[in-house]
């Protein structure tokens, strides 16, 4: 039969072993120390599982029990454990609480967050996954931030390199010169090789026509004042700068052809329609002339500044050909003397006149802006006459040949009208002057010549070796 004790608050009885008061609910003596270890012992072991899905912790399972809590401070209230209650006899890992000395049912303390059940670890321990996870919440928003942190700087970054890398050109950027690029006949062009490109002091010199072109200097650009480049894309405006000399001669006006040759050969015309400047070189000329002017070319911008040749005159005629680089040789355009037949006294007109040849030149041009064909070239030949009668007498061009030039082959010529005003002046009685010169054109290949001077039946008066020409 099972003994009975009495209750000591209501003193009714109570079964042996019972907690609790059936009465009144009064708590009862708990067992000796010795029979509460018995029964902990007595208890199954629970071995650990994995935790709960609600716990979040993907930790694995760990045999090794947990560092025990260190003691209770002397005077202070026993803390709580981990689990409902207060943490007595904790010198025993894994015992439940065996003291009475506060309910099993007494709330937590405030802030307190309970969490799930004890699981027991073979070494009667409790799984560290079991335990509450101090500071969780705080190390999470601390991420977070930190996640947030990163992405908005890199939000940032991204942005601006967006932005920097969709600026409109023509907005300065750091570093660089603001219209450097943009500016018409800057330095820059967009879209070229090569910046604005200048010679100076080239210096050289060729004959047209009588007209005496010296290349001063060159410059390549983008655009010119008051010349207007109409394909920006692929050309540039070449100027050339040139000293012009021209002393008129029996010659009225006459037209000046400009072109430019680059390494290809092609032969690229005046700008034509694009402004007229104001030191333009004049197209034609009449008047003895001396200035500074310029060609102005649209040329492609692909081609050095010194691989261009000004070329002077018509396709048809012997070209001046003025490179602004390498080599040149001047003397093609200059007068070439000759000095074999100078000086030589000959009567003929009956003895009336007597001529003496003081100069002979070959040469592409003659003074009266006339310019030798392809091929060929002028012979000069100047004349001084005297006068032996009292009379005036004609000289030169008239009724009658005076002299006569032989060719090569046998053929006989007077001089050439066509390129040059022939001599034809009246000489007073016992004068004694210069007449001018008399030209023939000739082939551009070395020959012997002769000169033969004539009465007015035509026969022979007298004649002028000029040797090989």
């Amino acid at each position: 039969m099972q003994q009975a004790t009495l209750c000591t608050r209501c003193s009714q009885p109570v079964p042996t072993g019972a907690g609790f008061c059936p009465n009144c609910g009064a708590l009862m003596q708990a067992p000796s120390q010795s029979k509460a270890a018995q029964m902990a012992a007595n208890a199954p072991t629970q071995m650990a599982s994995m935790p709960p899905a609600s716990a979040g912790d993907n930790a694995p399972t760990q045999l090794a029990p947990p560092p025990p809590p260190p003691p209770p401070l002397v005077g202070s209230t026993p803390p709580y454990s981990q689990y409902n209650g207060p943490a007595v006899n904790q010198g025993a890992p894994g015992a439940y609480p065996s003291g009475p000395s506060q309910p099993s049912y007494l709330p937590p303390p405030p802030g307190y967050a309970s969490g799930p059940p004890p699981v027991m670890t073979p070494g009667g321990g409790v799984a560290p996954w079991a335990k509450p996870q101090k500071g969780r919440g705080k190390r999470m928003v601390l991420t977070v931030l930190l996640i947030i942190l990163l992405l908005g700087g890199a939000l940032g970054a991204g942005a601006f390199f967006l932005l920097h890398k969709s600026a409109p050109a023509s907005h300065p950027v750091a570093g660089s010169t603001p219209g450097a690029a943009s500016t018409p006949g800057a330095g820059n062009t967009p879209g070229s090789s090569a910046a604005t490109q200048t010679l100076d002091n080239i210096n050289r010199t060729g004959i047209y026509a009588g007209v005496m072109f010296t290349v001063v200097s060159a410059t390549e650009a983008q655009q010119m004042p008051d010349f207007q480049n109409f394909n920006p894309d692929q050309d540039t405006i070449l100027r050339i700068v040139v000293n012009v000399d021209y002393e008129s001669s029996r010659h009225g006006g006459f037209l000046v052809t400009g072109r430019v040759m680059g390494p290809d050969g092609r032969l690229i015309d005046v700008g034509l329609g694009h402004g007229i400047p104001k030191d333009e070189v004049p197209g034609e000329f009449g008047e003895p002339l001396k200035a500074t002017d310029a060609f102005y070319f649209e040329v492609p911008k692909a081609v050095k500044i010194t691989d261009w040749t000004l070329v002077i005159g018509e396709t048809s005629e012997v070209l001046v050909n003025i490179p602004l680089g390498g080599d040149y040789d001047p003397t093609l355009y200059q007068e070439i003397p000759h000095t074999m037949g100078l000086n030589q006294p000959i009567k003929y007109d009956n003895g009336n006149i007597t001529g003496v040849i003081t100069k002979i030149v070959t040469v592409t041009w003659n003074p009266c802006g006339c310019q030798a064909q392809k091929g060929t070239r002028f012979l000069r030949v100047y004349f001084h006459v005297t006068n032996n009668t009292a009379a005036p007498v004609l000289v030169g061009d008239g009724d009658w040949a005076q002299y006569l030039l032989i060719y090569p082959n046998g053929d006989r010529k007077r001089a050439d009208t066509q390129f040059n005003a022939p001599i034809g002046v009246m000489v007073a009685g016992a004068e004694s002057k210069d007449v001018g010169f008399d030209s023939w054109v000739i082939p551009s290949d070395p020959a012997p010549y002769t000169i033969v001077f004539l009465n007015p039946d035509l026969s022979k008066a007298g004649q002028v070796d000029f040797g090989t020409l």
